[in-house]
């Protein structure tokens, strides 16, 4: 999706949710629909969604390399499924954005009733 911002700056917001039970490690070819949209878009990105992997995969650093972003979710904040004890988190959902174009303000996230897996709720700014 396209978007004009308040101060007429145009940017695209990707959503993405990775098909369930099976994450981008088993099948890379789910990678393939990102790493292409954020290769291929002509202004600035924010793709956001439940990826199914944390930082460490392979798969979600090539997302990341394909447009040149940062992510919002730091290694040891969990967005773990709400069902799991606080113990077990592991970022999981994640709000990517174009470096050269966004700061990260803020990131933080919380239980979110009837769901397996946490809000994520991320500041950006334009630089």
């Amino acid at each position: 999706m396209r978007m004009m911002t308040s101060n007429s700056r145009s940017l695209r917001v990707i959503g993405n949710q990775f098909s369930a039970g099976t994450p981008p490690t088993l099948c890379p070819a789910l990678v393939d629909g990102p790493v292409r949209w954020v290769s291929s878009a002509s202004e600035p990105v924010v793709l956001a969604g439940d990826f199914n992997v944390t930082s460490y995969h392979k798969q979600f650093r090539d997302i990341l390399n394909a447009g040149d972003l940062q992510t919002a979710t730091k290694p040891t904040q969990g967005t773990r499924p709400a069902t799991w004890p606080s113990i077990a988190s592991a970022p999981l959902d994640h709000v990517l954005s174009s470096e050269e174009t966004f700061d990260v303000i803020s990131n933080e996230t919380w239980d979110l009733d009837g769901t397996d897996h946490e809000a994520v709720n991320t500041k950006l700014a334009w630089k």
